[in-house]
C-alpha cells in the first residue's frame, strides 16, 4: 500500500505550495492564505485545489471534496483536482467513486504516475489484487527511478504470497532509496513469511535502526527471537514496544507469552490480565491467563475465568473452548463448533482446539497426550498463526 501522507505530490500544472514531509511532520501554508485568496477570487481553481490538499490531509476529507468539486467546476481539463478527489474517497473508503476519478485524471494527463499508484492502491483496498499490479507495473513504466512504484508493486506481491517477487521490488526500491525504513520493514516481513528468520531479523533490524519508533519492526522483531528462544531479546523489544504503545494488549498479550514459555507463570498471569483489563472481550487472553494461574498452583484459575466470561461472548469461537476449560463442554462439543463456517475456518479453528486442548492435557499431567496434540497443531496449523509458534516451544520445551 501506499506509504506516507497521502497528499505529498507536486502537480506538474500547479505551483503547489504545500511543503514535503520533513521527518514525519508536515508543514503546510496556512489555511486562511488559502482562504483569503478564495475570497480575493472566488473563481480561483488552484486556490480551492491546494486549499483541497490541505483539508485531505488533515482527515477532513468530506470538506476537501466540496473544494475540489469546485476546483473541477472551473477547470474541468485540469487532471489534479481529480485526483486529490479520488485520494479523498479512498480515504472515505468510497472506492467506486475514487477508481472514477483517478480513471478521469490518467485520461487527462497520461504520463503521471502518480494517478496509476494511487487508482492501484484502491484496487488492492478492493482486493483487485490484478488490477492494483497492472496500474503499479504502469506507474513504474512511467518513473522507473521513483522508488514507491516498486514498493507498492512489492507490498501486492507480498499480499497475494509471492514473497519473491516482492522481495525484489522492495530490493529495488531500497537500491533507489537506500534509508526508506518502510522498505525494509516490508521486506522483512516478506522474508518472515518465507520463514527466513535471520534475514527478517536484520531487515527489520535495519527498519529501526532508520526509524527507531517504527512498532511493527519491535513487534515482529520480538516474535522471531521468541521463536528462537532468545527471551532476552525478545523482552527488550517489548519492553521497547511497551514504552511505544502503552496500553497496547497485544504487547502484554506476547509479553506474556515470553514468561510462560520461560516457566514465570505469576509474570506470565500478571501480563495477561492486563491484556485482558485492556481487551475484556478477547476470549484468547482468557485462555492463556487461566493456563497461566493453573501452572502457579494457585488455584484460582477457573475463578477468575468466570469472571471474564461476563464480558465474553461464548457462543461465538473459541466460547466452547472456554466452556471447556470451565467443565461445562467437552471435546466432542469442541469438535461440533470447530467445525461451523467456511472450511479455512474449521481449519484454523480446529487448529486452535487441538492446541488449547494440547495445553489443558499437559496442565492435567498428561504429557504424552500433550505432546502429540502438540505435533498435530505443528502440521496443521498456518505457519503465521500464534498457536503454530506456540506449539512449536511447548514442543521443544517437553522433549529437550
Amino acid at each position: 500500500m501506499i506509504r506516507g501522507t497521502p497528499i505529498s505530490v507536486c502537480m506538474s500544472l500547479v505551483a503547489f505550495l504545500l511543503s514535503a514531509s520533513v521527518e514525519g511532520r508536515i508543514i503546510y501554508k496556512e489555511q486562511a492564505d488559502w482562504d483569503q485568496a478564495i475570497r480575493l477570487d472566488p473563481n480561483d481553481a488552484v486556490a480551492y485545489f491546494n486549499r483541497g490538499q490541505l483539508l485531505s490531509a488533515q482527515g477532513a476529507s468530506e470538506r476537501a471534496v466540496t473544494d475540489f468539486n469546485q476546483a473541477i467546476r472551473l477547470e474541468r481539463r485540469w487532471a489534479p483536482p481529480y485526483g486529490g478527489r479520488g485520494i479523498a474517497y479512498k480515504s472515505m473508503r468510497q472506492y467506486d467513486q475514487a477508481v472514477t476519478d483517478f480513471d478521469e485524471a490518467i485520461r487527462l494527463d497520461q504520463k503521471e504516475s502518480f494517478y496509476h499508484r494511487h487508482r492501484g492502491d484502491t484496487h488492492a483496498f478492493r482486493h483487485d489484487y490484478e488490477r492494483a499490479l497492472a496500474d503499479f507495473s504502469e506507474a513504474i513504466r512511467l518513473n522507473p527511478e521513483e522508488e514507491d512504484g516498486y514498493f507498492d508493486r512489492g507490498g501486492v506481491y507480498a499480499e497475494i504470497s509471492d514473497y519473491d517477487r516482492a522481495i525484489a521490488d522492495f530490493d529495488q526500491a531500497l537500491k533507489l532509496e537506500p534509508e526508506l525504513a518502510a522498505a525494509y520493514k516490508a521486506r522483512g516481513d516478506a522474508w518472515r513469511l518465507k520463514g527466513e528468520v535471520e534475514s527478517a531479523i536484520a531487515d527489520y533490524s535495519q527498519a529501526i535502526l532508520l526509524k527507531p519508533d517504527l512498532h511493527r519492526a519491535y513487534f515482529h522483531r520480538g516474535n522471531l527471537y521468541v521463536a528462537k528462544a532468545s527471551y532476552d531479546l525478545a523482552l527488550a523489544d517489548y519492553d521497547r514496544l511497551a514504552q511505544l504503545r502503552p496500553k497496547s494488549p497485544e504487547v502484554e498479550f506476547v509479553r506474556g507469552q515470553i514468561f510462560y514459555y520461560q516457566g514465570q507463570f505469576e509474570r506470565a498471569a500478571d501480563s495477561f490480565a492486563k491484556s485482558l483489563d485492556l481487551n475484556p472481550e478477547d476470549q484468547f487472553t482468557g485462555l492463556w491467563l487461566f493456563l497461566a494461574e493453573a501452572n502457579t498452583g494457585r488455584a484460582r484459575e477457573r475463578t477468575n475465568l468466570v469472571a471474564a466470561t461476563n464480558r465474553f461472548d461464548l457462543d461465538k469461537w473459541p466460547g466452547s473452548l472456554v466452556r471447556f476449560f470451565l467443565q461445562l463442554e467437552n471435546e466432542a462439543g469442541i469438535e461440533i463448533s470447530a467445525a461451523q463456517g467456511p472450511l479455512s475456518t474449521q481449519r484454523d479453528q480446529r487448529c486452535e482446539a487441538t492446541f488449547y486442548l494440547a495445553e489443558h492435557d499437559l496442565i492435567s499431567g498428561k504429557k504424552d497426550d500433550a505432546i502429540r496434540k502438540f505435533q498435530t497443531a505443528i502440521e496443521t496449523c498456518r505457519p503465521e498463526f500464534n498457536e503454530s509458534q506456540a506449539a512449536k516451544i511447548e514442543l521443544r520445551r517437553l522433549t529437550k
